[in-house]
Parts: C-alpha cells; structure tokens; sequence
C-alpha cells in the first residue's frame, strides 16, 4: 500500500471510530479497557468492533489496542529518599476529670502497755486498721546500777550528782559568763545548803542583778557580811515593794526625796 493510501485509511478509521464510538461508546473499550478494531488493506478501512459482539468480516485483521501484556520483572530498589520533615506539633488534650477522693484513712492509737505476755518490763500499744504491734521496753542494764560515777559526777547509778566544785565560771570554767540569768533559776529552788563555801564571789554577780525581792527575809544575817565601812544603796524613784508585815524593816534610798526610807509595818517613813 502506498503511503497516501495507508494515512486515507487510518483518516477514515479515525471518522469510523469517532461514529461508531458516538453509538456504542459504552462497550468501546471493553471492561478490560481493551479497544478492538478490524483493519482490511485490499478495502483501506480500519475500524473499531465492540467486541466479542461485533466481529472482524472475512477478509479484515483484527488488531487490539491497550492489551495488557506479561508482568515484567521487579525493577532493582530505588535509592532511599530524603528523611521528610518533621510533623507540626499536636494540639495538648483537654485535662482530664478530677478523680474521686479517697477516703479517710484510719487513725493510730497508742497506749501504755503494762510488763506481761506482750512486753516483758512494759511499753507502748499502737492499734490501726491492720492490728496491733507493740514497743517494748528493753531489759534493764544489772551491771549498770551501783556503779561508781565519775567526771563531774559523783555517787553511784542510778543517782549520780555533780561533785563540789564541778560547775565554775569565769575565763576557763564550765559555764559561760552571762549564760544562766534569773529567769533561768526558779524561786526557791537554789539554797545555802546547794552552794559551797565561798562559790559566788562578788565578781560573779552582775551589780543590780539581786535585789531585796530575791532574797528571802532571815536568809541573810549579819554573820554572811564581812565588815564593811560604807553600803550603798542604788536610788529608786518608787518603793521596792508595799509596806506590809512581810516587808518591815526593809529600806530603800528614795531618788525623789533624797532620804532613806524604812517600813515600819504599815507605812513607808523618812529616816
């Protein structure tokens, strides 16, 4: 066929086609996507069938379009892609609901436990939801009591005291100066008979820091003063204290009136 002759044929196969697909072109192509066409060289036509339908006349090849061929072999892996980027962020979750309280625990009770079964020489008793357990007290030390104290303690165990002479103040000694103030001693609780001879000198005793309401009325007698040329007593504006029994026979300098006064049971009178 001549080249003229071959672009006629595939021209009017095209209008062929182009009509023919304008009424059948729900079965061209097939549900496979297959087009099928019958093509004769001796007649120059070249058309399309809807086939298994419509079949090729004698005399016409049919030539199929869009077949799908043989699976080919597995291409070799591609090289690895760039890493892509990272994602944006999610949003936070909505806070959860509170949970429940929990309830009350049970409270411990503790009491003492008498020396039987449970504690040998006695102790504590603890109760809970759980049970009961006990402290015990411990056997007591036989070697210990009788022992001889020693250091600054003198006597035995279980009642050691602090020998004479143990505590002293000043530069050096045991206890700092200024450390134990009035406050820190009870009224009545130290007495001749807790201090040795001689202990608390003059230095040792701030001026001002003992008045006449600290000294118990009769403690002091003309035998505890040495012999002295002059006393002085510090001014007060006030009284001392209330002009009672209790209080006669105690004096005071008196700031305003520049006087000593004296109680004489009832009343405060200049000297």
């Amino acid at each position: 066929m001549r080249k003229r002759d071959l672009i006629a044929a595939l021209v009017g196969g095209a209008v062929v086609l182009v009509l023919a697909g304008s009424v059948a072109w729900a079965a061209i192509p097939d549900a496979g996507g297959v087009i099928h066409t019958c093509y004769s060289q001796s007649n120059g036509t070249w058309r399309p069938i809807d086939y298994p339908t419509v079949k090729c006349k004698p005399g016409e090849t049919q030539l199929d379009f869009n077949q799908k061929g043989v699976k080919g072999d597995t291409g070799p892996q591609g090289p690895q892609g760039l890493p892509g980027k990272d994602g944006i962020n999610g949003t936070n979750g909505a806070n959860g609901a509170p949970g429940q309280d929990g309830a009350d625990g049970v409270s411990v009770t503790s009491e003492p436990e008498l020396a039987g079964p449970n504690c040998t020489n006695g102790g504590s008793k603890f109760t809970a939801a759980n049970g009961v357990t006990y402290a015990c007290n411990g056997d007591p030390g036989s070697g210990f009591v009788g022992a001889a104290a020693g250091g600054a303690l003198a006597g035995t165990y279980p009642n050691p005291f602090l020998s004479a002479g143990a505590v002293v103040g000043g530069l050096g000694g045991t206890i700092f100066d200024n450390t134990i103030s009035s406050e820190d001693i009870l009224n009545h609780t130290i007495q001749l008979a807790d201090m040795h001879p001689d202990a608390v000198a003059s230095p040792e005793v701030i001026n001002n820091s003992i008045t006449s309401a600290d000294i118990l009325q009769g403690t002091i007698s003309s035998e505890d003063l040495a012999d002295l040329s002059s006393i002085r007593l510090v001014p007060s504006s006030t009284p001392p204290a209330a002009c009672t029994a209790a209080t006669e026979a105690t004096i005071y300098y008196d700031a305003g009136l520049h006087s000593l006064m004296f109680c004489d049971g009832t009343s405060w009178n200049s000297l």
